[in-house]
């Protein structure tokens, strides 16, 4: 079980996204045993456990390790896959006045079909979903990896900020 650091994971994650984006879910869950928080990344054919400092900010510390176990069942079902959808700005402007809590805007990305995004173009990334319950473990090897992603992440909490705990 390999721990990467964030830019590792998201790499990683991407360049599995981008061999298949469809039917991806990203589920964060506050943790058990600490004010980190977990996530479950998964696609059809693989998933993710991730432990991220904070959800508050726009770049999180995240520390994840790809599962032996099959996690999607932790991960939440939507009607919306997670992934990147192309946005034109034609769609966007059609949006109007309504906001992003719009039907419209449920109704156009329902409508798109998850892509792999290229540069110079615009995107929706998305759906996140933030649940409030924690992410039941069941397994000991899952909870191993838990305890592991939580004791490098107040390792890394405590050479990045100093005055941390």
């Amino acid at each position: 079980m390999e721990i990467l650091d964030g830019a590792s994971v998201s790499e990683t994650i991407f360049r599995r996204y981008s061999q298949n984006p469809n039917g991806w879910s990203y589920t964060i869950y506050p943790s058990k045993s600490n004010d980190f928080y977990d996530a479950i990344v998964a696609s059809p054919d693989e998933s993710w456990q991730l432990k991220l400092d904070t959800v508050f900010k726009p770049n999180p510390l995240v520390l994840g390790s790809k599962s032996e176990l099959d996690l999607r069942r932790y991960a939440v079902s939507l009607p919306l896959s997670f992934g990147y959808r192309e946005m034109s700005p034609a769609a966007v402007r059609d949006l109007g006045g309504q906001g992003m809590e719009a039907p419209g805007l449920a109704a156009l990305l329902a409508s798109l079909a998850p892509v792999v995004p290229e540069a110079g173009r615009a995107y929706a990334h998305g759906p996140f979903v933030l649940t409030g319950g924690e992410r039941p473990i069941h397994d000991q090897a899952q909870a191993r990896l838990d305890e592991r992603l939580t004791s490098d992440m107040l390792k890394l909490m405590r050479t990045r900020y100093s005055s941390y705990g």
